[in-house]
């Protein structure tokens, strides 16, 4: 039901996460998300996103 975001693009997952985070991505899990990342700052998105892109797929 959710995505695997191990191995994803640190830059596209930061880009997601600030989406989520000002209002900029609606519908599918934008009503889940968004209160998790809603006191994100700059600095943990990107945080997040190069911790995230490092991580492998567990199959």
């Amino acid at each position: 039901m959710y995505p695997n975001l191990a191995g994803q693009h640190a830059q596209y997952l930061e880009s997601a996460i600030k989406a989520y985070r000002d209002g900029q991505r609606s519908g599918g899990m934008s009503a889940v998300m968004k209160p998790m990342v809603a006191k994100l700052s700059d600095q943990d998105a990107a945080d997040l996103a190069a911790y995230f892109s490092q991580q492998t797929l567990k199959q």
